[in-house]
């Protein structure tokens, strides 16, 4: 899930699934900071080349090499 691969404030802004309030909140932070916005975006920028189709491709053909070896 998401929340297995962004970090709170630091490349995500999370809130619990369904929580109009806290998603409403956190959206008027982000909107009040372009640091904050700026900061997180360059986080999850650097984060997300680890996350891309090839690169899953190869982390699951490295598994799939690994138990054939096994």
């Amino acid at each position: 899930s998401l929340r297995d691969v962004l970090t709170p404030d630091v490349t995500a802004v999370l809130v619990a699934p369904g929580d109009a309030e806290a998603l409403g909140r956190a959206l008027a932070a982000l909107a009040a900071d372009p640091a904050r916005r700026t900061r997180l975006g360059l986080a999850a920028r650097a984060l997300a080349p680890s996350y891309s189709w090839a690169r899953r491709a190869e982390r699951l053909d490295a598994v799939c090499e690994a138990a054939r070896a096994a």
